[in-house]
C-alpha cells in the first residue's frame, strides 16, 4: 500500500486495487487544480499590489516634484517679501523725511503769517497814529487860522 500525505490529509491507495489509482489520481488532480487556482489568485493579488505600489510610487514622485516646485516658489516669495520690506522701510524713511520737511514748512508758514499779521497791525497802528496826528495838525492849523482871522 502506498500513502501520500499532503497538508495533513492522507490519500491512501492500494497498488493491487484497480479503482484505487483512479481515485488517487482524481484526488491529485483536484489538489493540482486547487493549487493552480490559488497560484493564479496569488499572482492576481501580486499584480494588484504591484499596480497599487506603482501608483503610490508615482504619487510620491509627483509630491516630491511638487515639493521642489513649492520650495522654489516659497523661496521666491520669501525673497520678494524681503525686497518689499526693504522698499517699505525706504518708503517710510522718505515719508518721515518729507513729513518733517512739511512740518518745518508749516512752522515757517505759521511764523511768516504771524510776522505778516504783526507787520500789518504795526502798519495799521502807524497809519492810525499818522491819521490822528494829521487830524490834530489840521485842527491846530484851523484853530491858528481862525485865531489869525479873528484876531487880525
Amino acid at each position: 500500500m502506498t500513502s501520500i500525505t499532503n497538508g495533513g490529509t492522507g490519500i491512501t491507495g492500494s497498488t493491487t486495487s484497480s479503482s484505487a489509482p483512479t481515485t488517487g489520481a482524481m484526488a491529485l488532480l483536484e489538489k493540482y487544480s486547487t493549487l493552480s487556482t490559488n497560484i493564479e489568485s496569488t499572482r492576481t493579488s501580486i499584480t494588484q499590489i504591484q499596480t497599487n505600489h506603482q501608483s503610490i510610487q508615482n504619487q510620491i514622485d509627483s509630491l516630491l516634484s511638487s515639493r521642489h516646485d513649492m520650495i522654489t516658489t516659497t523661496n521666491d516669495a520669501d525673497a520678494e517679501r524681503r525686497e518689499l520690506r526693504k522698499k517699505l522701510k525706504l518708503a517710510i524713511r522718505l515719508y518721515d523725511a518729507a513729513d518733517g520737511r512739511r512740518r518745518n514748512a508749516q512752522a515757517e508758514l505759521d511764523d511768516a503769517q504771524r510776522d505778516s499779521t504783526t507787520v500789518r497791525r504795526c502798519g495799521d497802528e502807524s497809519r492810525r497814529a499818522f491819521l490822528e496826528s494829521r487830524r490834530l495838525f489840521r485842527s491846530a492849523c484851523r484853530d491858528v487860522r481862525i485865531a489869525s482871522v479873528g484876531g487880525g
